[in-house]
């Protein structure tokens, strides 16, 4: 009797299978049994490998759905991750443009602040300002009588249609009572020490004056004469203050009484003697080389400065301070000694 052979079997499903085909079969030959249970092994094998086949594929297309899910995944992190670096560098580089328009910004504001600054700044004289011509003539016609030098009241008077009146001096005839009677200069008034009338000049250094621009190119016009704002002579100068000046040297007056004429000029300090005019009295005055303007009474009207040794007794050890004096018949200024 041959014995039934079987197939290895390979799992539960298979030996089932067997079982179920034997009883099926009954009294049959063995050969065809064994034929018929190698086919069913056969099968039951092929099944099995469908089968594995099967979950393979399952377990194939499950990774790759995975697999694809997360590149899906990482794609759209990759793609948030973009976006995200490049909206943080959009925004830094917004923040920076904003920083460095700023920054110029400050900096053209700083810049016209500086040029505002260097604009409004000055040098240490104090500008005068614009001076106008004056007017040429005042109208005078003239004809009258009188000449030049002569006493008058009024310029109907004078030939030369001038008359010039000083305070409680008054008046004579010349050539101009004002700059606008002079083309080329200024107007020098009459010397109340002599018997000329006013004069034509041409803005030469003390030449008399009322504006700048009668003077020469280089000088100015100011005041070197004062009694009590009465009486008053202005003449062309080198300069109005101290900072025109050169180290060393200062802005003073330089008045000559007999000559009824002045102007301001830098000289060194302490250069100007005693009896020289100076202003104002009764003060310390670097100009004069005893370093005193004194007080000079004139006929109990008013003073005038003038530079001495002292302005009070104080000044004189053991001795007395004698006021100085202004001789109008002689126009000479004599001023204060310690006696």
């Amino acid at each position: 009797m041959r014995s039934l052979h079987l197939p290895r079997v390979g799992s539960a499903s298979t030996l089932a299978a067997l079982l179920a085909l034997s009883l099926a079969c009954g009294p049959r030959s063995i050969d065809a049994l064994d034929d018929e249970v190698g086919d069913a092994a056969t099968d039951a094998e092929s099944g099995e490998s469908s089968d594995a086949s099967t979950e393979t594929g399952e377990s194939t297309s499950t990774e790759s759905t995975s697999t694809e899910s997360t590149e899906s995944t990482e794609s759209t992190e990759s793609t948030e991750s973009t976006e995200s670096t490049e909206s943080t560098e959009s925004t830094e580089s917004t923040e920076s443009t904003e920083s460095t328009e700023s920054t110029e910004s400050e900096s053209e504001e700083s810049t016209e602040s500086t040029e505002s600054t260097e604009s409004t700044e000055t040098g240490p004289c104090t500008d005068a300002g614009e001076d106008t011509m004056p007017d040429p003539g005042d109208g005078d016609t003239g004809g009258g009588p009188l000449s030049n030098g002569d006493a008058c009241v009024d310029s109907s008077e004078c030939f030369s249609g001038n008359c010039y009146v000083l305070p409680f001096l008054g008046g004579s005839c010349g050539e101009c009572n004002e700059d606008g009677d002079c083309p080329d200069g200024g107007c020098t008034p009459p010397n109340p020490f002599d018997s000329f009338g006013a004069t034509c000049n041409m803005g030469e250094l003390g030449a008399g004056c009322t504006h700048n621009v009668s003077c020469a190119e280089g000088l100015s016009c100011s005041q070197v004469f004062d009694l009590a704002g009465i009486l008053q002579v202005s003449g062309c100068g080198t300069c109005t203050e101290d900072c025109e000046c050169e180290p060393g040297t200062e802005c003073a007056i330089v008045f000559d009484p007999p000559s009824w004429s002045g102007q301001r000029d830098c000289i060194p300090s302490g250069s100007l003697a005693d009896g020289s005019y100076c202003d104002p009295p009764g003060a310390s005055d670097s100009a004069c080389a005893s370093g005193l303007c004194s007080p000079v009474d004139v006929m109990g009207l008013a003073e005038v400065g003038s530079c001495g040794e002292c302005l009070s007794d104080n000044d004189c050890p053991g001795g007395t301070c004698v006021p100085g004096q202004f001789d109008l018949v002689n126009a000479t200024l004599t001023g204060s000694t310690c006696q």
